[in-house]
């Protein structure tokens, strides 16, 4: 179906009316959540939820925890059955999940199978709470204009057609409609699960692109450049800046078998428009 810019615009526009003003937990002094997710996010709602007299009576968490305690606090398994029983006992369940390698889907899969109907996103939470308190800060945050923007409207509606295919162009709109309603609900059988190890390499990049050299900026522990030289023609000379040192370390480790092929030089340094000091959070 070929639509116009008006016909995008008016369905963009219907995707963003789509808040989930009724999907907001209850915050309220007494109320209480478990929280799925004993990281660095699920720590930091943690901290929120106590400051707002919420009771939090258990993580869920497939990871392993000294005497299954965080903070003093319970850790169940994603599938024990006794999260059911907690869950009846709760308000609902926050999920608290902040890496790219976990899909968010599969958490929303397991809770829903296991017959739990309250779950919030950390996106739902951040909605209940006064802005600026809770900023996830990374690409599910929250828009940060206004979804009745004109301006908004017309550049998602201008960036919908840079895309050629239909695929991409429905992949586009699904994503909006994800990050608009914070309803990961929706994806669960709509947008695909793309292949992290191939993120910049993927199956229909076209084969005439031959690059020899390659800067990665933010290197990590050298994962692109190994996709590179296993996807991709050899690149002869790579150079990478990471600042953070434990992850430095990997880098130089990972890419040493690889020195042989390819010209390295590796910085451990961050890239910016000049030369200075700077701060930066290594989450």
């Amino acid at each position: 179906m070929n639509l116009t810019q008006s016909d995008v615009t008016q369905v963009i526009s219907d995707i963003l009316g789509k808040e989930r003003s009724s999907n907001r937990p209850d915050l309220s002094p007494g109320k209480r959540y478990l929280i799925y997710g004993a990281g660095g996010l699920g720590r930091t709602i943690l901290a929120l939820l106590k400051n707002a007299g919420v009771e939090v009576p258990g993580f869920i968490d497939k990871g392993q925890f000294p005497d299954n305690r965080v903070e003093g606090i319970e850790v169940a398994h994603p599938g024990s059955d006794k999260i059911p029983e907690l869950e009846a006992k709760s308000d609902g369940i926050i999920v608290a999940v902040y890496n790219h390698r976990y899909d968010l889907r599969d958490i929303f899969k397991t809770l829903n199978a296991l017959g739990c109907k309250k779950i919030y996103s950390a996106e739902d939470l951040a909605r209940a709470i006064p802005a600026g308190i809770l900023r996830l800060d990374y690409w599910l945050d929250l828009l940060d204009e206004p979804a009745d923007s004109g301006q908004l409207l017309t550049n998602l509606a201008k960036a919908y057609f840079l895309f050629d295919d239909a695929p991409s162009r429905e992949l586009f709109l699904e994503l909006i409609e994800l990050r608009a309603t914070a309803n990961h609900g929706l994806t669960l059988n709509r947008i695909h699960s793309p292949d992290l190890s191939r993120q910049y390499f993927p199956d229909d990049l076209p084969g005439t692109i031959r690059a020899e050299r390659m800067i990665d900026c933010g290197a990590y522990d050298g994962d692109s450049v190994i996709a590179a030289h296993r996807y991709s023609s050899p690149v002869k000379r790579v150079a990478c800046f990471e600042p953070d040192p434990k992850n430095y370390k990997k880098l130089a480790a990972n890419l040493s078998s690889l020195k042989g092929d390819a010209e390295m030089e590796l910085f451990p340094l961050a890239v910016w428009s000049e030369a200075k000091l700077l701060s930066f959070g290594s989450s």
